[in-house]
């Protein structure tokens, strides 16, 4: 069911960047998003000043590693 919603919505929408990317790509993009999502949480814990987590998270994902937020792909 999910691969046919997902499909349904493809056609509705066009291609879209995850269309031309290979799999490894696919996999490497999808895996930055999951890590960027709880970044601030698990370093929390290990680095205690919370805003120095936030700011090396935005050097991390907006400069080293451009990351699109959760949900780009679909």
């Amino acid at each position: 069911m999910g691969d046919r919603l997902h499909n349904i919505r493809a056609a509705e929408l066009g291609p879209t960047l995850f269309d031309f990317l290979d799999d490894g790509e696919k996999i490497e993009l999808l895996t930055r998003t999951m890590v960027q999502e709880r970044f601030v949480e698990v370093l929390e814990g290990r680095i205690f000043d919370v805003e120095i987590v936030r700011r090396l998270k935005d050097i991390v994902f907006q400069y080293a590693y451009p990351t699109p937020p959760l949900g780009w792909c679909w």
